[in-house]
């Protein structure tokens, strides 16, 4: 029998209502884990899982043993390029779009 698992995206708690006062990923994760919750979609993006915040592998694989610790699986990430208008064309921005793609590919890579 197959169960259905239950996750929610951190960035709930970083825009709309929380866009000014966004809550901290640490928080947010003590609340899922008090709802019972299997999981958390990881939003790619300041105050939660952006590669700044965890800059090298080490810090990577300490978030991941965090949501170990209360029982959150990741099922999805969400990069940060949505802050990047690549499309415009400037290359400058392509450019920077790209790092960032990579950078988040780098983060997945260490989380994993």
């Amino acid at each position: 029998m197959i169960f259905p698992k239950i996750s929610i995206g951190s960035w709930a708690y970083a825009i709309g209502p929380y866009a000014d006062h966004p809550v901290e990923l640490e928080e947010v994760t003590r609340r899922l884990e008090a709802l019972k919750f299997d999981g958390v979609e990881l939003g790619g993006f300041k105050p939660h899982a952006h590669p700044d915040l965890y800059p090298n592998k080490k810090k990577r694989q300490g978030l991941m043993e965090m949501l170990k610790s209360k029982g959150l699986e990741v099922p999805a990430y969400a990069a940060d390029l949505w802050s990047l208008p690549f499309a415009e064309g400037d290359p400058k921005v392509v450019k920077q779009y790209e790092e960032m793609f990579d950078r988040s590919l780098e983060f997945c890579v260490d989380c994993s």
